[in-house]
């Protein structure tokens, strides 16, 4: 019998699951800047009723 290949190394990482390092000044400066808003924003004109109940 002929014997089996070894395996591939398993060197690689892959770019998009290396994560930034949050701590870091730069995303502390951005996380500042940042403005929180929750839910929608408000319409500047909003839905006006016209239906009528009897």
């Amino acid at each position: 019998m002929s014997e089996n290949s070894k395996n591939t190394s398993n060197n690689w990482e892959d770019e998009d699951d290396i994560i930034p390092d949050m701590s870091d000044p730069y995303w502390v400066s951005r996380f500042e800047k940042a403005t929180l808003t929750r839910g929608r924003p408000k319409l500047e004109t909003p839905k006006v009723s016209t239906t009528l109940r009897f």
